[in-house]
């Protein structure tokens, strides 16, 4: 059966109607349509509650107006051109800082809702994990499916990291790997086919407390950390030098146990 592409999501997006016949024969791409509607409401539920200060806007605006009249009517002074230099009336750059504060005050209030760091982090790897479900469902042609050691050859050569091969059972399979970015460098994934839905299995050098998660879990004898961002849960263990994170729509448990499988890889 053929997925839908990324070009096809996007439109099933905004409107389902005219993919509705193929959605609702394919698991496989309503699970990825799914999520994307869960992150795109995340992100919109999130920024909803950014709001600048009640009296910014009536301040810039008496500041602006008063300026305006206390320039109003005064001829501006005659200079003699120079090359390569502009002037512009003072009342115009007396505006543009007040644009320029509105844009510094609205910076602020986005860089206090997704702070840098851990927060961001968490963000990251949860939409690292819906590009690779939207991948699979429309065909992963990013993506290396098939021999475990050939796709353990495809990350290292890609990323320098020679990660630990998983050792799956009891339905759980992995599927396919492929390259993503987080936090600007490249890094391996693998994608896992779960009993309760796909996990992205994100392989990262930074070490589990700079990404912020703060629940405890213990796995197999190793401290892990849990979270949840933007729709999906995640679960990180540092194993052999690297950090391994464990992603996907399904609960910590799904995840605590794709994770002792890494910790039992080899």
């Amino acid at each position: 059966m053929m997925h839908l592409n990324a070009e096809q999501f996007e439109e099933a997006l905004l409107d389902e109607a005219p993919h509705r016949e193929h959605l609702a024969g394919c698991a496989q791409c309503r699970e990825a349509l799914a999520g994307m509607r869960a992150l795109r409401e995340r992100l919109r539920t999130a920024y909803e509650g950014v709001r600048a200060p009640a009296e910014l806007a009536a301040r810039i605006r008496r500041q602006t107006v008063g300026m305006s009249q206390q320039h109003a009517g005064q001829a501006l002074p005659l200079t003699k051109p120079r090359r390569h230099a502009v002037r512009f009336p003072r009342v115009w750059r007396y505006a543009s800082l007040a644009a320029a504060a509105i844009v510094l005050v609205a910076a602020g209030l986005v860089m206090q809702l997704w702070p840098a760091g851990a927060t961001a982090a968490q963000i990251e790897l949860a939409q690292i994990h819906q590009q690779n479900v939207a991948a699979m469902a429309a065909g992963g042609s990013n993506m290396l499916c098939g021999d475990m050691s050939a796709m353990r050859a495809f990350v290292k050569a890609r990323t320098g990291c020679s990660p630990l091969t998983p050792c799956c059972g009891a339905g759980t399979n992995v599927e396919c790997c492929c390259v993503q970015k987080f936090r600007g460098r490249p890094v391996g994934c693998f994608v896992l086919k779960t009993p309760k839905g796909p996990v992205s299995l994100v392989v990262v050098p930074d070490k589990v407390d700079t990404l912020g998660m703060t629940t405890s879990i213990q796995v197999d004898g190793h401290a892990a950390r849990g979270s949840s961002a933007a729709g999906s849960n995640m679960l990180a263990c540092g194993v052999g030098g690297y950090t391994y994170c464990a992603v996907g729509n399904v609960d910590h448990s799904q995840l605590a146990d794709v994770m002792a499988q890494v910790v039992k890889g080899r």
